[in-house]
């Protein structure tokens, strides 16, 4: 059973990343920049933002403490 559960959201994985680069693809031509510009920094945005977010909420939670 964990194996099919591994498998399925491997796929479903794959299908948003699909998605997300098929996206940026769309972006860049809309907005008639190069494919290089738009890997580079919307990408690179892109897949950092989740970790930032994280990162951000977790500090902003984190307890206060007075010297």
């Amino acid at each position: 059973m964990l194996a099919l559960e591994l498998f399925l959201f491997l796929v479903v994985i794959l299908i948003a990343a699909e998605i997300f680069v098929n996206a940026l693809e769309h972006l860049g031509e809309k907005l008639s920049i190069s494919e290089g510009v738009t890997g580079s920094i919307f990408a690179a945005v892109g897949t950092a933002m989740p970790e930032t977010i994280v990162r951000c909420w977790r500090f902003s939670r984190a307890p206060r403490t007075s010297n």
